[in-house]
């Protein structure tokens, strides 16, 4: 890991994967991970969904604190609404390089049935329209916000066989695909490619 105080930003629809990439990936490093559903479940562990709501508030506040700390760390964010793209701006002025994280799922009924899975497993559950609607406006943000980011790294984590696969790398405005032809997704995702 860096000495640059960093912000990776692990982003994706529901059951795309973040948590496991954060525990396969960055736990290892000792990166403090804010996760709400995390959160949720130390609140309440029987009904973790009964406090989504103050456990999102809470996660928006420890990442406000860690930012005014200078303190690395990492966040998971279905990345649906815009104030994810803010944060990241103020991350930005504060110093902070930005590694992004996207975990693309081939078809949303493949993020349906893994939060089905994670449900059944004791994990918590997302409405199924939630889980559709939310899928464009990621996608939506992510383009957006892709300039503002020092890394990123376009993911592909449908195929149990080759779990995250690396679809496209950015770093420093330069891409690198990492497979040609791009999936449909990502060429829509990044059309400038």
């Amino acid at each position: 890991m860096s000495d640059t105080k960093q912000l990776w930003v692990l982003a994706g629809g529901n059951g795309a994967g973040k948590t496991t990439f954060y525990n396969q990936y960055l736990f290892k490093y000792g990166i403090k991970f804010i996760n709400a559903d995390l959160i949720a479940k130390a609140i309440n562990p029987n009904n973790p969904e009964e406090y989504s709501y103050d456990a999102a508030t809470l996660a928006t506040e420890m990442r406000e604190d860690m930012i005014k700390q200078g303190i690395s760390f990492c966040f998971e964010t279905v990345f649906s609404h815009e104030s994810k793209i803010d944060f990241i701006a103020m991350a930005k002025a504060h110093g902070y390089a930005v590694i992004l994280v996207y975990i693309h799922l081939i078809d949303s009924s493949l993020n349906e049935a893994r939060v089905h899975q994670r449900t059944f497993e004791g994990g918590h559950d997302v409405p199924v329209e939630k889980i559709h609607s939310r899928i464009p406006k990621t996608m939506k943000h992510i383009k957006t916000v892709l300039p503002l980011v020092d890394e990123a790294w376009i993911l592909d984590n449908s195929s149990e066989k080759n779990r995250f696969q690396q679809i496209l790398i950015m770093k420093s405005g330069q891409y690198e695909k990492k497979v040609d032809p791009l999936p449909k997704w990502a060429m829509d995702l990044l059309p400038f490619v």
